[in-house]
């Protein structure tokens, strides 16, 4: 009765009286706080889930529930070491010229200046700090914020081996599904021959070795032509890797259904997870030499701002009959063939070396290493991908943006007279079609233009009917208004609005960062005053539905409005400039690096302790009017309370590996012979 409804009525009182008493042993925080639209997805068959999952699950998955207990002194010597590191490189490069390059491909370092070399004032500063810090850290018992119910429900979900917590598509929210049915879902992609192998644990280690070894011959080849830094990175991740595999699982596609109602075959989307896996590091390689390729496509666009962007400044034609056109690639990444593509990319990338910073010898020789060789688990199964796009690898977006438009290229120009405009964003395309005067013609160019589209080495398009409103596209809804394109937001009707409830034990700073960024998405993608008023008010109600205050919500919204228009307003020199601005002050930051916990010492209290120990003793010179060895002043004039979060719903429910499960295996599923 518990875990199905929250609570077990005394059959022995009224049904007054047991109201009275769940009311009475409810924290007020629950009723204050409490969602609304507690929702998931049930895809069970007979909806075997009991009620009070609801309570749970409908937090959303990435709810953090309260750790049991506080931050204690101890805990934090780990925080205040790296603090201390940080201090003295900021120190001892400070009024240093050098700057390092911009990189994302850096392997982290654990270097430290000489004692000699730092200033003895400054660990005498950090000392006080740290022993502040210590005693103002207590480790203690914190209260939970689920209730009593709700924890027995967690820890029942946990300890279950036959229900999985998924995630669906288009992030849809929650769901859950048999143990059972989740596996043979799995096994409806990876049985199809035409795309994986399966192979056995030992072959999975050979070809683990032979990549390494083909990974560390690249190394070997093309160590002159590589930046040192990139070398060292893709080395060090190398060498350092624990698990050289990738993880396949599914989300489940409820947008594609018109009901839930026992559904025994619901269609899922197959992910896979590379992070950390044996190639990772030459893939996340492959992917800056790629991206630059990939943006300069004359199709290509960075995302829905920046094509509304070019949208809203169209003028269409008069004297035409301007219609809207969308199309979709069939499965873009499993259908792309391999082979073909690693013909068509190299030749495109050697005739194009001289317009990129790229060796093409070598970003070519590190293509055909990271597509061919894509190894992940999933369960107790080892699985080889043989065709399509290497799923999960980092440089497969700007491969399937160069991939097509070396298509794109020759065929966009052969329909100038009816493609006004034409853009892609991976496997979607948005484009204008000017309908020629004759309609014969306009029918014959409109098939022309489908055949040509899905004639690239078995690569299929769903292209949905010409239109003028109401089309589809990313996240918006498009529609030709008075020769002007207009826009509004697009969500999926079966959408939860799962957003982050105030109880969920986040640090400081999620929900205004949730408001400012999607009033300035509201403001980028409505272009309709009175729409764009409707659509914050819905955002409004919906957080409301979610438990947010209304005290806390308007001053958040009032400044998130303000800042969406001021940053409407600037133009692209001016937003560089704020940008290069906020780097600029980034880099005279130190950052503190503190696990959150609702019932820690505030941010506050980190920072009061800050200024009286290091920033600005009392009776000493403020930090940055202090000098290191060299004579040069200290360049910090700000520390950041850097907090990490503890595990949330969807850690603790994950599915990516289920081999660890008590039942059946999923190789037990194969179908024999």
């Amino acid at each position: 009765m518990i875990s199905r409804y929250g609570f077990a009525p005394d059959l022995s009182k009224t049904v007054l009286q047991n109201a009275t008493q769940v009311l009475e042993e409810t924290p007020w925080w629950y009723y204050s706080t409490k969602p609304a639209n507690l929702k998931f997805h049930d895809l069970t068959i007979n909806k075997i889930m009991p009620p009070a999952v609801s309570s749970l699950l409908g937090q959303n998955l990435k709810f953090i529930p309260t750790p049991s207990y506080t931050t204690g002194g101890k805990e934090m010597l780990e925080s205040l070491d790296r603090l201390e590191r940080d201090l003295h490189l900021k120190i001892y490069f400070s009024g240093s010229e050098d700057d390092l390059p911009m990189t994302k491909l850096y392997v982290k370092s654990d270097w430290r200046p000489q004692v000699e070399d730092i200033p003895h004032w400054i660990d005498t500063r950090h000392a006080r700090f740290a022993k502040a810090i210590v005693h103002a850290f207590r480790k203690r018992r914190a209260p939970s914020n689920l209730l009593p119910f709700q924890r027995r429900l967690f820890q029942d979900l946990l300890a279950r081996d036959d229900i999985i917590i998924a995630n669906t598509d288009k992030g849809l929210g929650p769901c859950s599904i048999e143990l059972i049915r989740y596996m043979r879902d799995l096994l409806i992609h990876l049985e199809d021959e035409s795309i994986y192998d399966i192979i056995s644990e030992e072959e999975a280690m050979e070809r683990v070795e032979q990549l390494k070894t083909e990974i560390e011959d690249w190394l070997d080849e093309f160590e002159p032509v590589l930046e040192e830094s990139d070398h060292t990175y893709i080395s060090t991740h190398l060498h350092d890797n624990q698990d050289p595999f990738g993880y396949f699982y599914l989300l489940y596609k409820i947008h594609k259904l018109s009901s839930l109602d026992n559904v025994d075959i619901i269609p899922t989307r197959p992910v896979c997870s590379s992070c950390g896996s044996i190639d990772h590091s030459l893939g996340a390689w492959v992917n800056e030499q790629l991206q630059p390729v990939a943006q300069a496509q004359p199709s290509f666009i960075q995302n829905s701002a920046a094509l509304l962007k070019e949208l809203h400044s169209l003028q269409l034609p008069p004297d035409r009959d301007a219609y809207l056109l969308t199309a979709d690639a069939t499965a873009m990444y499993p259908n792309i063939d391999t082979n073909a593509a690693l013909e068509v990319i190299p030749e495109y990338l050697e005739a194009h070396e001289n317009e990129f910073e790229y060796n093409a010898e070598a970003l070519i020789a590190a293509l055909h290493i990271v597509f061919r060789n894509n190894l992940f688990k999933c369960g107790n199964l080892y699985i080889s991908q043989k065709s399509g796009t290497a799923m999960g690898k980092r440089p497969a977006p700007p491969w399937a943006t160069i991939y097509f438009a070396i298509h794109e290229n020759k065929f966009v120009p052969m329909f100038e007279s009816v493609l006004f405009f034409y853009r892609r964003y991976i496997d979607d395309v948005f484009a204008i079609w000017l309908a020629h005067p004759d309609p014969a013609e306009n029918a014959r160019l409109w098939q022309e233009f489908k055949s040509v589209l899905n004639d690239f080495h078995g690569l299929k398009w769903k292209i949905e009917p010409l239109s003028k409103s109401g089309v589809a596209f990313m996240d918006m809804s498009l529609s030709i208004v008075n020769g002007k394109i207009h826009s509004t937001l697009y969500e999926k009707p079966m959408a939860l609005h799962l957003y982050i409830p105030p109880s969920s034990a986040h640090p400081p700073g999620v929900l205004a960062g949730l408001v400012m960024g999607n009033v300035l998405r509201i403001f980028q993608i409505c272009s309709v005053h009175e729409d764009r008023e409707q659509r914050l008010n819905q955002f409004l109600e919906r957080l409301l539905n979610r438990g947010h205050q209304e005290s806390t919500l308007l001053p958040l919204f009032k400044k998130a409005i303000d800042n969406a228009i001021e940053y409407l307003s600037k133009s692209d020199e001016e937003k560089l400039a704020a940008k290069e601005l906020k780097a600029e002050a980034a880099r005279k930051r130190v950052y503190f690096h503190v696990p959150y916990h609702p019932n820690n010492p505030t941010a506050a209290t980190i920072q009061r302790l800050w200024r009286l120990h290091v920033a600005e003793p009392v009776g000493e010179l403020p930090l940055n009017k202090m000098e290191n060895i060299d004579g040069a002043e200290v360049e910090i004039e700000k520390m950041i309370v850097a907090y990490h979060r503890a595990p949330n719903l969807g850690n603790r429910f994950s599915y990516r590996k289920i081999d660890d499960r008590n039942g059946p295996k999923l190789s037990s599923f194969l179908k024999k012979g």
